[in-house]
C-alpha cells in the first residue's frame, strides 16, 4: 500500500491503526517508516490533529522498546527503525510534544554527563520553554545541579579576579576591618602598578590606612609624599597630612609646642589649596577652623620668639614653621 502500490494516506493509516490495534507490541518494524511518514506530512498539512500525532508516535515506541528488550534475534533492527522514525517526527516535535516529551528524551542525556555546563543550560531552556515548570522533579534536578556548578564558576571567576586585582581585595579587607592585611594588598598593587596616577591613588590609600585606622603617623606621612610626588599639583595628600598634624597636635608636649604643631597643620592645607583647586574650598574650611588655635603673643613674647620668625616643630612632626599669632 505504501511502497509499492501508493495507496492514499488515510487508508495507510487506517491499515496502520488496525495493525496497532490488532497486534499490539507484536507488530513488525514494518510500519514505522509509514507511520511516521504519513503522521508528519498530514499534521504538516492540516490533515491530522497534534494530540492524534503524540498518541501515534507513544504507541509506536512501546512496540519498538517491547521488541527491542524482548526480541534478541530482531532487537538490532526495530533499534535502527526506531531511530529512523523518531527522526522523522523530530522535524515536527517542537509543535506536537510537551515537556514530558522531551524530559524523556533528554534525561539519558543529562544522566550521561550530568556535570556538563553546556548540557545543563540547553536541558534547562528547552524544557521552560517546553512548559516544565519550576517544581517538576527533573527541572529541579537540573536546577540543582546547575546552581552548584554556577557556585563553583563563580568562586573561580571571583577567586581569578581577585588574584589579579589586588586593589580590589585591599578594599575589600579594608571594609572588613582587616587593615593590616589592607596594606599587605596595596603594597602588592603598588609594586604591579606601572600607571603613575593609578599608583599615587593606591599610595593615598594605603597613607590614610596607616593614619586613619592605625596610628603610624610617621610612615603614613612617608607613604603620602611619594603619592603626592606621582601626582603634581595634587593637593590630597597634603591635606591628608595636614589632618595627621592636627590630629596629633594635642599630644605634641606642652602648649607651645601644640600651637606649633596646629601652625604645621595650616601650612599643609595652605600648600594644597595653592596647588589643587579642588581641595580649596576645603582647605579654607580647615585653616578657618585651626586659626583659632593658633598661638597667643604673650605666649610667643615670653620665649623670645617674634612673628614671622622660624621655630622647630618638636613631636613626631619634626618641622620647621614660621610663627605666626592669633
Amino acid at each position: 500500500m505504501f511502497y509499492t502500490f501508493n495507496m492514499p494516506y488515510d487508508e495507510n493509516m487506517e491499515a496502520i491503526n488496525k495493525a496497532i490495534e490488532f497486534g499490539g507490541n507484536d507488530n513488525e518494524y514494518i510500519i514505522f517508516a509509514p507511520a511516521a511518514s504519513i503522521s508528519v506530512y498530514q499534521f504538516q498539512n492540516k490533515l491530522m490533529e497534534k494530540a492524534k500525532v503524540a498518541d501515534l508516535y507513544k504507541k509506536l515506541n512501546e512496540i519498538a522498546d517491547h521488541q527491542i528488550n524482548n526480541n534478541a534475534n530482531l532487537s538490532a533492527y526495530y533499534t535502527q527503525a526506531k531511530e529512523n522514525m523518531n527522526g522523522t517526527f523530530a522535524t515536527i516535535e517542537d509543535q506536537i510534544f510537551d515537556c514530558e516529551y522531551f524530559k524523556e528524551k533528554f534525561q539519558p542525556e543529562f544522566e550521561s554527563d550530568p556535570d556538563n555546563p553546556t548540557v545543563l543550560k540547553k536541558l534547562i531552556l528547552t524544557l521552560k520553554e517546553k512548559g516544565c515548570g519550576e517544581d517538576d522533579e527533573f527541572m529541579m534536578q537540573l536546577n540543582s545541579q546547575w546552581s552548584k556548578y554556577a557556585a563553583q564558576e563563580n568562586e573561580r571567576i571571583q577567586s581569578e579576579y581577585e588574584a589579579n586585582n589586588p586593589a580590589y581585595v585591599a578594599k575589600k579587607l579594608y571594609e572588613e576591618g582587616k587593615f593590616g592585611e589592607a596594606i599587605e594588598k596595596y603594597d602588592e598593587a603598588i609594586s604591579g602598578e606601572n600607571d603613575p596616577q593609578k599608583k599615587a591613588l593606591l599610595l593615598f590609600g594605603k597613607a590614610s590606612i596607616q593614619f586613619r585606622k592605625l596610628g603610624q603617623y610617621g610612615a603614613a606621612r612617608a607613604t603620602a609624599y611619594e603619592a603626592a610626588k606621582l601626582k603634581p599639583n595634587w593637593g590630597r595628600p597634603y591635606m591628608l597630612i595636614g589632618d595627621m598634624y592636627g590630629k596629633t597636635a594635642g599630644s605634641c608636649g606642652d602648649s607651645w609646642t601644640q600651637r606649633l604643631a596646629i601652625i604645621a597643620a595650616i601650612d599643609k592645607y595652605a600648600y594644597a589649596r595653592s596647588i589643587d583647586g579642588e581641595v580649596a574650598g576645603e582647605a579654607s574650611g580647615r585653616i578657618g577652623t585651626y586659626s583659632r588655635s593658633l598661638p597667643d603673643q604673650e605666649m610667643g613674647f615670653m620665649r623670645g620668639v617674634k612673628e614671622g620668625q622660624s621655630a622647630s616643630v618638636g613631636c613626631w612632626i619634626g618641622e620647621s614653621v614660621r610663627v605666626r599669632y592669633k
